[in-house]
């Protein structure tokens, strides 16, 4: 603007107005670059952010993953360890696991585990001091019995510890302690041959007298079940049997050896004797010989299995001898390497316990002689009753019990150590309670609820075996034919017994080898034989129906009256027949196996030597594969149930495996805690 006349001034200059624009140009790109840069800035600090972010996530789970690795090898471990307590121990580490991520793997190695026998540890219930010798606990573990070295007796009441009996012989220590089975009573014996016995309500003396020991036993006398007598093994080559009713001695059974222990069965009517090396065993009240069994040391412990067919002795060098009342077979264990102070079976007959001077309880099978478990805490003295619990002493501390850790969705039922022969067949009857097999040599039947052996019938080379729908007799394939053992009813706790087999009517002669039970609405049992596969239908009048057979090495199987498939392993192939016209069907593409329908009839199952197939009966083509784990040709074994949701199968030769039949996946694998070779299953 003129300052002058106040006119507006020229316009700008081009050139200045280019190098304004320029210059707000340039500033603008300053600010977009520094915005940009800003940008680039936040956008690597985020990247760096999100890939530390990143790293620290992978190294979390790297650790979760190593954590749980961990978690499931230290679950695994325990459950192999032996030691007492690894069944909580281990199920509280896969819990664990569990909560950082559940697999199928967890689930079988908690199945694993359910299935051990251990002992949770026990508090004791009263105290003792170094000068006790002689421990006894009452068979319902109401009291307690301490022998002193001073000669005293006391019984203890093992609720509150307070004294309810003393009696005592001066100077003379005490050999032995033992209540009778009604608890009403208590035995003791100095080592001077002193024997007494008193009553602990009435505090009173109702038996004493002296026999000659030349050296004390720790198990001279054994009460009868009635509780109103009792043997005393003697110094001088006798057993004496001790009336407490009357308060006399009322019989002696004079022997040819010097005994050590006396103890009577279950029932009353045997009296088993330890004498030298040998084990008599008398009728009770004769005292009839029945049986003389010469073990491989002296017998210092003895004790009968619940269910009367076997006896456990134990001696002074730490081996323990099975034998079979009945035959007088052994099999000797090196169970310790100290002497055995006290042995015992559990009230359901499946464990026996030892525990020896050399420091240790040990837990076995009873009827394979395996080593189960072991423990250091204490020295098993008795189970009670219900075999829940199971006292124990600490030397110069005192008495207790230990809880029995049993679950009872497993039971273990062995072949005795007195029979030859792996199993070559298996049947459950139809409530499950009895299970019948075969061996090389034998039919046998168990009790699945007790664990132990009912019955055996000598019956050489039976191949399969199965209940009747009705549960009231076995058929049977053997080499010399087909037949019908009935089952017969048993007074008392043993429930069953086999009798005669008997050839079954309407089955062809000839012999016949592996037999199976096919599951559903209709139960057949279908064995294979030369010249015929027979067909037996377990309902009576058991109908029989028949194919053309030969020697398949595999049960053959059938589905109601219409299909029957037969099988032969290593490239013998499966075939398909129809059971009304006996004329085949069908040749499959497989190398042959085991082969099994479902109990609907829909699919069946062939188990080859590496896989099991899968067929729909509708079309006769595989609808699915699953491998096996076997480095062996031999055959998988499969098994529905008879609602046929769930199939069972060996996928090892040492484990079985739950199937879905509908999709093939895994529900579970199942491990026993000593697995062996499996051959048979239902």
């Amino acid at each position: 603007m003129n300052k002058a006349s106040g006119a507006p001034s020229a316009p700008l200059q081009d050139a200045d107005l280019a190098r304004r624009r320029e210059e707000i140009r340039r500033g603008l790109v300053r600010s977009n670059a520094a915005a940009a840069v800003a940008l680039l800035v936040s956008l690597g600090l985020a990247l760096a952010a999100g890939f530390y972010a990143f790293e620290a996530w992978q190294a979390n789970e790297r650790t979760r993953v190593e954590l749980w690795n961990s978690q499931l090898a230290q679950a695994r471990a325990l459950r192999l360890s032996g030691k007492v307590g690894r069944r909580q121990e281990s199920l509280a580490t896969l819990a664990q696991a569990v909560s950082v991520r559940a697999s199928p793997e967890l689930r079988d190695e908690a199945i694993a585990t359910l299935a051990l026998v251990d002992i949770q540890p026990g508090l004791l219930t009263g105290a003792a001091t170094p000068h006790v010798n002689a421990y006894s606990l009452s068979p319902r573990f109401a009291c307690f019995g301490l022998g002193y070295l001073n000669g005293e007796v006391a019984v203890f009441d093992a609720s509150n510890g307070e004294a309810r009996l003393r009696f005592d012989h001066p100077r003379q220590p005490v050999s032995s302690v033992g209540f009778s089975p009604d608890e009403r009573f208590v035995s003791a014996r100095w080592d001077s041959g002193r024997f007494e016995v008193w009553d602990i309500e009435q505090r009173r003396r109702v038996f004493a007298d002296s026999w000659p020991q030349r050296e004390a036993s720790s198990q001279p006398a054994g009460f009868h079940p009635d509780g109103q007598r009792l043997a005393v093994a003697c110094a001088d080559n006798c057993v004496r049997i001790v009336n407490l009713r009357e308060g006399r001695s009322e019989a002696e059974f004079a022997l040819d050896r010097r005994p050590w222990v006396a103890v009577f069965d279950n029932k009353g009517d045997r009296l088993a004797v330890g004498a030298g090396r040998w084990v008599e065993i008398l009728a009770y009240p004769t005292g009839q010989k029945l049986k003389s069994i010469e073990t491989v040391d002296t017998v210092g412990r003895l004790q009968w299995h619940p269910g009367g067919r076997f006896l456990a002795a134990g001696s002074p060098l730490g081996r323990v001898t099975l034998m079979e009342a009945s035959s007088g077979k052994i099999k000797t264990v090196e169970a310790h390497t100290q002497r055995i102070i006290n042995l015992l079976f559990h009230p359901q007959g499946s464990l026996l316990v030892t525990a020896s001077w050399d420091g240790t309880t040990r837990f076995w099978d009873a009827g394979a002689a395996r080593l189960l478990l072991e423990t250091t805490a204490g020295y098993a003295l008795g189970f009670d009753a219900s075999g829940e619990r199971l006292g124990y002493f600490r030397e110069g501390r005192g008495v207790g019990d230990w809880r029995m850790d049993l679950e009872p969705l497993h039971a273990t039922v062995s072949v005795p150590f007195y029979s030859d022969g792996e199993v070559l067949a298996i049947d459950l009857s139809s409530d499950g309670r009895w299970l019948a097999g075969t061996t090389a040599d034998s039919v046998r039947l168990w009790d699945c609820v007790r664990g132990w052996e009912l019955d055996v019938l000598k019956w050489p080379r039976s191949w399969g075996v199965a209940f009747t729908s009705d549960d009231q007799a076995l058929l049977l394939s053997s080499e010399t034919g087909l037949f019908r053992a009935p089952l017969l009813r048993a007074s008392g706790e043993d429930g069953l017994r086999l009798g005669l087999p008997q050839r079954l009517p309407g089955a062809p002669p000839g012999s016949y080898s592996h037999g199976a039970v096919s599951a559903g609405k209709q139960r057949w049992f279908c064995a294979e034989g030369s010249p015929a596969h027979v067909f037996v239908d377990l309902s009576p009048p058991h109908a029989v129906r028949v194919l053309p057979g030969r020697r398949d090495n595999s049960a053959p199987s059938t589905v109601g009256t219409r299909w029957a498939s037969t099988s032969r392993w290593k490239g013998g192939g499966t075939r398909i027949w129809d059971l009304e016209t006996a004329q085949p069907v069908k040749a499959l593409p497989d190398e042959g196996g085991v082969s099994r329908f479902s109990p609907d009839g829909r699919r069946l199952v062939v188990g080859a030597s590496d896989r099991f197939l899968f067929y729909d009966t509708q079309t006769w083509t595989v609808e699915r594969e699953v491998a096996r784990d076997s480095a062996s040709a031999i055959s998988g074994l499969a098994a529905f149930s008879p609602d046929g949701r769930c199939l069972a199968v060996t996928h090892g030769l040492r484990e079985v495996r739950l199937l879905s039949p509908d999709s093939g996946a895994a529900l579970a694998t199942l491990s026993a805690p000593k697995p062996e070779r499996i051959t048979a299953l239902a």
